[in-house]
């Protein structure tokens, strides 16, 4: 069982990995797309989404896991 919590460990450093990777990318190729002047509304309204799905996620999640 010290390899199946190995494997969960190693997997779960991956997966943050690559989220902190996609969600820096994407904040890049936002501000690379959009002229200057609109830049602060254009970044606040896509924190404010990605904030609201990071406090849904949860939520939406443990119902899909309750109904199965």
């Amino acid at each position: 069982s010290r390899q199946r919590f190995a494997a969960i460990v190693l997997f779960s450093l991956f997966k943050n990995g690559a989220s902190v990777c996609a969600f820096t990318c994407v904040f890049l190729l936002t501000n690379n797309s959009v002229p200057m002047r609109r830049r602060g509304a254009v970044n606040g309204f896509s924190m404010t989404i990605a904030s609201l799905g990071k406090a849904a996620a949860p939520a939406v999640a443990g119902n899909l896991f309750a109904c199965t």
